[in-house]
């Protein structure tokens, strides 16, 4: 195989990695986000009742 072809199918499966990558930290920081903002609507509806 030619140097030229290898160094470009690492630099597309680099690629293809961080993208992944991105992609996962994005939904994982939006689940953390949902849930917090969850908890917050639950200390704030039992802040009321009292």
């Amino acid at each position: 195989m030619d140097s030229a072809v290898a160094g470009l199918i690492g630099a597309g499966i680099r690629a293809v990695a961080g993208i992944a990558g991105t992609l996962i930290t994005t939904y994982l920081q939006a689940k953390q986000e949902r849930l917090k903002w969850l908890r917050d609507k639950r200390v704030e509806s039992y802040s009321n009742y009292y």
